[in-house]
């Protein structure tokens, strides 16, 4: 009984860990979606010399 009981734990801690492993990931950087929407929005001006 325990034998099994802990197989099945270790079962389902390996295949929920699965969904960690392929999961997709995010196209678009936060970040860098902030940065164009602030510049297009005109917060963010700079010229060549910085």
């Amino acid at each position: 009984m325990k034998k099994t009981l802990s197989l099945l734990l270790v079962l389902a801690m390996v295949l929920g860990s699965f969904s960690f492993a392929f999961a997709d990931e995010a196209k678009v950087d936060p970040a860098v979606a902030a940065g164009e929407f602030l510049k297009k929005a005109g917060v963010l001006e700079g010229n060549d010399s910085g």
